[in-house]
């Protein structure tokens, strides 16, 4: 799985998302976005398990939720 990191920048203002070897892969305006943005792999990986695996490991489904969660209106 990737790891992205998000960094603030003033110009433009907003937010890198870099990966693990520091190359800029996407900016967004709002770190919350970034911050969402940073979690697709996980999510990826977690929707891949479920189609591929027979039983996904609970405490994974709800930790990613809880990451997400506070991302939601």
């Amino acid at each position: 799985m990737k790891n992205y990191t998000i960094i603030p920048i003033s110009s433009p203002k907003g937010f890198a998302i870099k990966d693990e070897n520091g190359n800029t892969v996407g900016f967004v305006l709002n770190e919350a976005t970034a911050n969402v943005f940073a979690h697709v792999p996980e999510l990826l990986e977690f929707l891949d398990a479920c189609l591929h695996e027979p039983v996904f490991p609970h405490y994974e489904a709800v930790n990613l939720h809880e990451k997400l969660r506070i991302f939601r209106k």
